[in-house]
Order: C-alpha cells, then structure tokens, then sequence
C-alpha cells in the first residue's frame, strides 16, 4: 500500500467537510451545504452584539430648560429677619407653596396675645394661610402643617386651634416641642405647605 508521510494532511471525515450532509459540523455551524463557511474575523464581528443606543441627551436638556423657567414667586413681610436670614415669608415652585415658620408676632416682632397658646396657634396659622393665599393656597389646598410648642405651652389648646382651623380638610400633621423660640414670648410657631390645583 501506499505509505502516507506524518506531515501529508489526511482528508477530513465527511461529517467534518462542508456540504457533508445533515447533522454535520459546517451546518451545525449555520453553513449550508456548498456554502463556505466565512473566515474567522469576519464570524468573529457578525457574533458581536450591536452596541446599546444611547438615549439622545437633548430631550433631557429640554426638560432642565423648561423645569428652569419655573422660577419660585416669593412673598415677604418686610422684616428685617427676613433681610438678615435671606429668606422669605413663603415661597412657591411650579404648584408647590411653602410658609417659613410663622408665630403670632406684631410689626415690632413682639408676640401676640401673651400666655395663651389658643390665640397665638390661632393667629400663627391665619397669618401662614394668608401669606399662602397670595401665591394661590387657600385652606383647602393644604397637604401639610406643623405645630412647634414652647416647653411650657398648653399643647391642647394649640391642637384645639389647628382642629377648628383644618376642620374637614385633615392635612398632614406634626406637633413637637422644642427648646425655646427666637421672639421672646412666643409660645408657637407653625409652618404649612399646600399644593394649588
């Protein structure tokens, strides 16, 4: 027989060979039969997933442009805590309207209705409400309020004051205690955050 040297390339197995019927290795491979098969860099970039696209970034600055011409209206007493502390009496983003901490105080700063809680909780929350008002919060709009007592103030009655006030509307609440007030003779003071239809 003929000697076949180890360096002579042996034929391959028909199953091995393009073409070499069904179940075979070229068309496990996705190689019909006839067909070449590719050459390996070019299967190599068909295997290749497509890159993710990216979501233009151009509506997202849109959105920051529109959100921007939304600027806050503010509403001030013209105190002068407000000009030292650089804040204002409320302010409203979009629908959203905020009152600063607000206690029954008289246009010197002193408080109001001495000793009574009732009456301070009472005029604290009308005047917060009144301030809400010019940037188009009434009462009902109301979604939040809190109630900051004195150590020694009758709790009750400032609740007393807030339940005749926010009848039928029921916001959220917070009543706490705390250290003292800035205004001597404060016993409350509230805050309140509404949303305008």
């Amino acid at each position: 027989g003929v000697r076949r040297s180890r360096h002579t390339p042996l034929s391959a197995p028909a199953r091995f060979r393009d073409g070499g019927g069904g179940g075979g290795y070229a068309n496990r491979r996705g190689v019909e039969p006839g067909q070449r098969r590719a050459p390996a860099h070019v299967r190599a970039a068909s295997n290749v997933a497509p890159a993710r696209r990216e979501a233009s970034p151009l509506p997202q600055r849109r959105v920051r442009a529109s959100l921007s011409m939304e600027f806050a209206t503010r509403v001030r007493s013209g105190s002068g805590f407000e000009k030292l502390a650089s804040y204002s009496r409320a302010a409203r983003m979009g629908k959203i309207v905020a009152v600063s901490g607000t206690a029954a105080l008289d246009e010197d700063g002193s408080a109001l209705h001495p000793g009574d809680a009732y009456l301070q909780t009472r005029t604290a929350l009308q005047t917060a409400l009144d301030a809400a008002a010019q940037l188009g919060v009434t009462r009902d709009h109301v979604v939040r309020t809190r109630i900051y007592l004195a150590p020694d103030c009758d709790w009750r009655a400032a609740t007393r004051a807030h339940g005749e006030l926010f009848k039928d509307v029921d916001p959220a609440n917070t009543t706490l205690f705390v250290a003292g007030f800035i205004p001597a003779g404060a016993l409350v003071e509230v805050e309140i955050d509404g949303v305008c239809d």
